[in-house]
């Protein structure tokens, strides 16, 4: 049966054992000191865990679809954070937290093999994403920094490309459908050099509305949207994990959930 502790912390934050709060359930933890400075990491459930039918006499039965085990990232000589753990069923999303410099970006990128953490293992359906390759990537949707589209191709053109490389087979109409539900309707043609910085993120966007990846990794998703696209894009990600889907978010804005399970991973210190 999976890992389901409701907290996990990094070895060491000062000599001696100190207390650290969950923030959402109010339990408190001891953290061991350690020769290793690193900031406290620990995950909190804010709802049920995921489950799947199909155990013995009806029964249902957790199971694990990524897994982080004992995870340590370092930039140069600086150690961003050590000893992360957390596994996710299907049904989850996880928001990672923490202020400037605690390592969000990098563990978002290490989770989608962009990054090779110093220690520690990554698991998807049980296997080592290393040794999954594209396998891995496959199942994969990742949302950067940037909206990672073409100025000089129109919306359509670049969701269709968007498309073609994440391996999803649609058709046109669902692609021209994507960019009107993303509040493109009439601008689904015309060169993105010519739409606005928020629009241009809408065309990104749209790659959710079509994709059939089962595990979602966005970093900060909400930046340059207005409050509209802000609610449409907190309905894709709730649409995508009551489908049984994961996500893997860094951001300010809450996400809320009418089921599935939320996490909440915080990445303490930073600078």
């Amino acid at each position: 049966m999976p890992d389901m502790r409701r907290g996990r912390t990094a070895s060491g934050c000062a000599k001696g054992a100190e207390r650290l709060r969950f923030r959402d359930c109010d339990q408190r933890i001891q953290v061991s000191s350690s020769q290793q400075p690193g900031p406290a990491i620990f995950v909190s459930d804010t709802l049920g865990p995921a489950v799947r039918p199909g155990g013995r006499n009806g029964q249902q039965r957790l199971f694990t679809m990524l897994e982080v085990v004992d995870l340590a990232c370092r930039r140069g000589d600086r150690r961003l954070f050590s000893a992360v753990g957390f596994r996710l069923e299907p049904g989850v999303l996880l928001h990672v937290r923490g202020r400037n410099g605690t390592g969000k970006t990098t563990l978002l990128r290490a989770l989608c093999g962009l990054f090779t953490p110093e220690q520690g293992r990554i698991h998807w359906r049980g296997e080592d994403i290393r040794e999954l390759g594209d396998e891995y990537h496959r199942e994969l949707l990742f949302f950067g920094h940037l909206n990672g589209i073409k100025s000089e191709l129109t919306g359509i053109e670049n969701l269709r490309i968007s498309a073609t490389l994440d391996g999803d087979g649609v058709e046109d109409a669902d692609l021209w459908q994507a960019l009107a539900r993303m509040g493109l309707d009439g601008f689904e043609d015309l060169p993105t050099k010519m739409l606005s910085q928020g629009q241009k993120k809408r065309v990104a966007l749209a790659r959710l509305v079509v994709s059939g990846a089962p595990l979602w990794v966005l970093d900060e998703p909400f930046t340059a949207l207005d409050v509209d696209a802000v609610a449409l894009l907190q309905v894709l990600i709730a649409e995508h994990v009551e489908r049984g889907g994961l996500a893997v978010l860094t951001t300010h804005q809450e996400v809320p959930l009418t089921s599935g399970q939320v996490q909440r991973l915080d990445l303490e210190f930073g600078y």
